[in-house]
């Protein structure tokens, strides 16, 4: 299930949450930053090394 706008205040710095779109689709990563423009920092393991990256609510899904 995508994050809606109402689940953006139900998102904890931390949380576990799987890409469905773009080029890092079926990556799981963590939350470390939510942006004023609604958009999360997660973190994503690339070659073995955490990453950063820049996703929109629509492209994630929260893993329960």
């Amino acid at each position: 299930m995508d994050i809606s706008s109402d689940q953006w205040e139900q998102t904890e710095l931390g949380e576990q949450v799987r890409i469905v779109e773009g080029p890092h689709a079926d990556e799981v990563g963590r939350v470390v930053e939510m942006l004023e423009s609604g958009d999360l920092i997660v973190v994503i393991s690339i070659l073995g090394e955490e990453q950063p990256i820049t996703v929109g609510l629509h492209q994630v899904a929260r893993i329960d």
